[in-house]
């Protein structure tokens, strides 16, 4: 078996290799690498005022770019980051067992799980932060857990070690706080983390010994119990989006399907955990290190379910998109449950105690992932702005800024798309606007008026039309047209350009 599992773990190098191959950089990768020196998106924010029209000058703060390139090598710089980040992330689940039994083997079985994750093939691919976000998430969650470290701060007599309890706080917190500058958030929210690691820590021995007893846990109704309560947490911080939608009706409707992105799809069918759980168990046997990490890991899909249900209900809206096809293009963001990854597998190897290593069952379930793994690293992201912006540069001039007429849908998104052959080879200080079709855009063009949180287009010289819409403008010519890639739905774009200026 162990021969087998080695098969899938170079099966698993062979698909990186295809998702880094096949992949153009990711819509939220190229708008965080178009941030200035400030860290500001230079075209304005990608969540609009008028959801018709993007405004130059509302713009927003994407740290999150000093993180996913820190050495500043653009998409080079972006994709080394997530490969490094995988390599180690799959060192460290074969490693899992030895925490366990120190004679025990690298496992290349769960280390096959993080390369054939379809999650982490299509971040990875992209450019996007999971393989980094669930590095972070391991150290913050399993610091504690590890056998040298829990064995002081949880000694089975005498006073727990001080020195060992500031460590792991200090490694915990800090991952925590990165962790949250990755995502966007206040890294000072990690502050509440600590407080709880102190309290688990328990220094002045408030807990009883005998309530870190071995137990018998019921898995079903723990998770169900911890993520409930993790929901409940966010809906009353509110942290993030969650502050924005927690009144609106799409935020509760979206919740039960968003666990099922983070918990069903991601990590029980993603990471094969649902082998490691008998189908006629109902509880495992708990050890001292299980209960802490077990609540900590429930409630966090919660907080992380509620989240991902924020994120569809503000982009949805700004969209205006049906209920149900807003799952539908958004479902990838279950993809933050990964975090969670690593402690979800040491959870799932640790709480079976002596029980045989479950290969045949996780056999199994990388065969029913390897269809979805091999479109995650195959099906790749093809940009066609890249060639109409470079079909753009002809038409451009000093002073000029350029149009692009999309659907709502990562309409401000595929507008940064263009930006970094815009930047790099268009004149200096050219601005990109966006206008969906129906938003009375010709009026601002042609009369030169203005609105309310809308971008001046007086300056437009080059309008590019998305695929397949049918826009015309009195006094204006198509100067070029061009195909995109059919595995990301194809079509016709064009460029248009004053009929005075062809």
């Amino acid at each position: 078996m162990e021969q087998r599992g080695r098969l899938w773990l170079v099966a698993g190098m062979a698909l990186v290799i295809v998702a880094l191959l096949s992949n153009a950089p990711g819509l939220d990768t190229t708008l965080l690498l178009s941030v200035d020196e400030d860290g500001q998106a230079p075209w304005g924010s990608a969540r609009t005022v008028d959801p018709l029209a993007s405004d130059p000058d509302s713009s927003t703060s994407l740290t999150q770019a000093a993180w996913i390139d820190p050495l500043g090598l653009g998409v080079f710089g972006v994709r080394l980051v997530g490969v490094a980040c995988l390599a180690v992330l799959a060192w460290t689940l074969g490693s899992l067992p030895s925490w366990r039994d120190p004679e025990a083997a690298w496992s290349p079985w769960l280390a096959s799980i993080a390369l054939l994750h379809p999650g982490m093939l299509f971040a990875v691919g992209r450019g996007y932060s999971e393989p980094l976000g669930a590095l972070l998430g391991g150290v913050m969650l399993l610091t504690p857990f590890h056998p040298r470290l829990f064995a002081q701060i949880k000694p089975d007599a005498g006073r727990p070690s001080l020195p060992s309890m500031v460590l792991v706080v200090s490694i915990s917190t800090a991952a925590a706080a990165a962790l949250l500058a990755l995502k966007g958030l206040s890294p000072w929210l990690a502050g509440g983390w600590a407080v709880v690691l102190i309290g688990w820590c328990d220094p002045l021995g408030v807990v009883p010994a005998k309530a870190l007893a071995p137990a018998q846990m019921d898995l079903r109704r723990g998770l169900l119990v911890t993520v409930v309560l993790g929901l409940l947490a966010a809906g009353v911080l509110g942290v993030g989006s969650v502050s924005d939608v927690r009144g609106e009706w799409w935020w509760w409707t979206f919740l039960p399907f968003a666990v099922f992105d983070v918990l069903g799809l991601y990590l029980l069918l993603g990471a094969g955990l649902w082998a490691f759980l008998e189908r006629d168990a109902t509880g495992l046997k708990s050890t001292r290190e299980a209960p802490g990490l077990f609540v900590a890991v429930g409630i966090l899909v919660g907080l992380l379910s509620a989240y991902v249900a924020a994120l569809w209900a503000v982009e949805g809206q700004a969209w205006d998109l049906a209920w149900w096809k807003t799952m539908v293009v958004l479902g990838n963001n279950g993809r933050h449950g990964m975090v969670l990854l690593p402690a979800s597998v040491w959870l799932a190897v640790h709480l079976r105690g002596d029980a045989p290593f479950p290969t045949e069952r996780l056999h199994r379930a990388f065969v029913i992932v390897l269809p979805l793994a091999l479109l995650a690293a195959a099906h790749g992201q093809t940009l066609w702005t890249d060639d109409a912006a470079e079909a753009a540069l002809s038409h451009l001039e000093e002073g000029d800024d350029v149009l692009l007429i999309h659907d709502p849908t990562l309409a401000v998104h595929w507008l940064y798309s263009m930006h970094p052959v815009l930047s790099e080879e268009g004149p200096e200080g050219l601005v990109g606007h966006w206008r969906a079709p129906e938003a009375g855009w010709q009026d601002e063009l042609l009369n030169g008026t203005t609105l309310p949180d809308r971008g001046d287009l007086s300056q437009v010289s080059v309008i590019v039309v998305a695929p397949d819409l049918d826009v015309t403008l009195e006094g204006w010519e198509e100067a070029d047209v061009g195909t995109a890639p059919w595995m990301n739905g194809g079509g016709t774009w064009r460029i248009l350009v004053p009929e005075a200026n062809p």
